[in-house]
C-alpha cells in the first residue's frame, strides 16, 4: 500500500486508491457497458416516463420480466409510444 501523498508530491489520489479499490481501465470499460446496456433493457420504461404515459406501471412490468425476450422488449416499446391518455 503505498503512503499518503504529502504537498511534496503532485499526485492525484482517488478515493478508491485510497480504499484500496483501485478500478483500472478495463473494469470502468465494464462498468460503462453495463450502464449502457441497462439503459437500453429499459429503454421503453424510460420514454414511457418520459412522456408521462398514464400505463407506465404496465410498461415498467412487462419491461421488467418480459423483456429479456426481446419480443417483450418490443411490446413494451409499442406501448410506450402508444397515444398518452390524460390521466383524470
Amino acid at each position: 500500500m503505498k503512503p499518503p501523498p504529502t504537498m511534496a508530491t503532485a499526485e492525484i489520489v482517488s478515493i478508491s486508491d485510497m480504499a484500496g479499490l483501485a478500478i483500472t481501465g478495463v473494469d470502468m470499460e465494464v462498468v460503462l457497458l453495463v450502464f449502457v446496456a441497462l439503459c437500453a433493457y429499459l429503454l421503453p420504461t424510460l420514454i414511457a416516463a418520459g412522456r408521462n404515459h398514464h400505463n407506465i406501471g404496465v410498461v415498467f412490468v412487462i419491461n421488467a420480466f418480459l423483456g429479456w425476450t426481446f419480443l417483450g422488449w418490443v411490446v413494451a416499446l409499442a406501448w410506450s409510444v402508444s397515444e398518452v391518455k390524460p390521466r383524470d
